[in-house]
């Protein structure tokens, strides 16, 4: 099974998610390292490219940083994280509606 090794992989980084957590980190840091690993896990599992993604990535190394950066300026990483949070949910969104314009403008063009 190609993607158990992910698998496991999320399962370990979680704990740094877990130990985050019980220090009180706040919830957009929080949101930001699970999107570390969710991106992790989601590319990773994709054969050979996800091996090469995964070494590029490295979420944990992410994560750390994160904490370390909030256990030194608390308010300063929850304003950068809360911004990128907001920011990748904004990419979701327009990536969301993209199909749907394009869907109305080739409907638009056909009925022309």
């Amino acid at each position: 099974m190609p993607w158990l090794g992910d698998l496991v992989g999320v399962a370990a980084s979680c704990y740094i998610l877990a130990e985050a957590s019980r220090l009180g980190v706040g919830r957009s840091v929080l949101v930001r390292m699970a999107l570390n690993v969710a991106i992790e896990g989601l590319l990773g599992a994709i054969p050979l490219l996800g091996d090469v993604f995964d070494a590029a990535w490295k979420a944990n190394q992410r994560n750390v940083r994160l904490l370390a950066a909030w256990l030194e300026r608390p308010a300063h990483a929850e304003r950068t994280s809360l911004i990128f949070v907001m920011g990748l949910l904004g990419l979701l969104l327009a990536a969301a509606m993209l199909p749907i314009v394009l869907l109305l403008l080739v409907l638009r063009w056909l009925g022309a």
